[in-house]
């Protein structure tokens, strides 16, 4: 998915007035966060990002099957900035939930290689 889209679906779930800095923001401290959760299990992996409106037309990060999260962040985000704090919470508990799941996914398609357990034992 790609930022431009990422925006539009979030557009037409929650229309209403938004800073566009303010999703862009949202979408860049997402992409930085799993590009670090990525680091963790795969050194170097992926790089820091910044998502601006000359490049929102870039395939983010997150595969398919994950790929609403971005639009449920953005929409916690327009929630907030509306003052709706009730579909704020709720945006954000389905978004945390979303990215846990991506985060023990991603453990589980990148265990390190070889046996790891028997390079660390206990003197």
């Amino acid at each position: 998915m790609t930022a431009e889209m990422a925006l539009e679906m979030a557009e037409e779930l929650r229309p209403g007035e938004a800073l566009e800095e303010a999703l862009y923001k949202a979408l860049t401290d997402m992409e930085n966060e799993i590009g670090e959760h990525m680091n963790r299990h795969v050194p170097a992996t992926a790089e820091p990002r910044e998502i601006t409106a000359e490049n929102a037309g870039k395939e983010m990060r997150l595969p398919k099957r994950f790929e609403m999260a971005y639009v449920y962040r953005l929409m916690a985000e327009r929630d907030r900035e509306m003052g709706e704090y009730d579909r704020y919470n709720n945006d954000a508990a389905i978004y945390n939930s979303m990215m846990k799941e991506w985060k023990a996914w991603y453990r589980r398609e990148h265990k390190p290689k070889g046996n790891v357990r028997g390079r660390w034992r206990l003197v």
